[in-house]
C-alpha cells in the first residue's frame, strides 16, 4: 500500500518509527509549502524558543469547551519524540508475528491510538501536526498489519483526542476501541 504518496517503508524488515522518519514525512508533505520549516523541529528562532500552543476539546458535548495546551518545550522535544517512537517500536515487536485475535486486536488498536496522541500532543513542528501525525497513525496500522482509518465524525475524533490530552481513567481507550471495532476487533 502507498502510504499518501510516500514511500511504503512500513513493510520493510526492520521498519521502526524515529524522529528523523517522521522529519523526513513532514519536509516531504510540507516542503513546497514553508521550505524554511518543513522537516525541521521546532527550535529556537532569532534567541527565542518556538513555542507553540494548540486547542483540545474538554468537558462533554453539552459543556464543550477548547483549553489551550503548549507542546513540548523545544529543548526537550527531540528526547520526548524518541522516547514516542521507542514506545510504539517496542510494542509492535511484541506484537509481530502473532495472529490478530479480538484482543490482540485491541492491544495493537491502543498502540496506534497512543503513537498519534502523543505525537499530537507533543506538537514537534511549527504547523502540520494533526496532518504528519496522521500520517503516522496509518503507517503505525499498515505496520500493525490493521486496515487504514479515516475519521468522518470530526467532532467525536476531537472529543477523543481532548480525553487522551487530559490523561485520566484510560485516556486512549476511547480512540483504540473505535480503532479496534472499525479493525474487526
Amino acid at each position: 500500500m502507498l502510504l499518501f504518496g510516500l514511500p511504503n517503508i512500513v513493510e520493510c524488515p526492520g521498519f521502526s518509527f524515529s524522529p528523523s522518519l517522521l522529519c523526513d514525512w513532514h519536509e516531504r508533505i510540507f516542503g513546497d509549502l514553508f521550505p524554511d520549516d518543513a522537516g525541521r523541529l521546532r527550535w529556537r528562532r532569532n534567541g527565542d524558543w518556538e513555542h507553540v500552543f494548540f486547542g483540545g476539546n474538554v468537558g462533554t458535548e453539552k459543556s464543550r469547551r477548547i483549553k489551550e495546551y503548549r507542546g513540548t518545550h523545544p529543548k526537550r522535544l527531540a528526547n520526548r519524540l524518541w522516547a514516542i517512537c521507542a514506545e510504539f517500536n517496542a510494542e509492535r515487536i511484541k506484537l509481530m508475528g502473532a495472529p490478530l485475535n479480538s484482543a490482540l486486536v485491541m492491544d495493537a488498536a491502543h498502540a496506534a491510538a497512543r503513537l498519534y496522541v502523543k505525537l499530537l500532543r507533543a506538537h514537534p513542528w511549527i504547523d502540520g501536526n494533526l496532518r504528519v501525525s496522521f500520517v503516522a497513525l496509518q503507517a503505525a496500522l499498515s505496520s500493525l498489519d490493521l486496515p487504514p482509518l479515516e475519521f468522518n465524525d470530526l467532532a467525536q475524533h476531537d472529543d477523543w483526542i481532548g480525553r487522551a490530552f487530559r490523561g485520566k481513567n484510560d485516556p486512549y481507550g476511547p480512540l483504540a476501541r473505535h480503532i479496534s471495532n472499525l479493525s474487526g476487533g
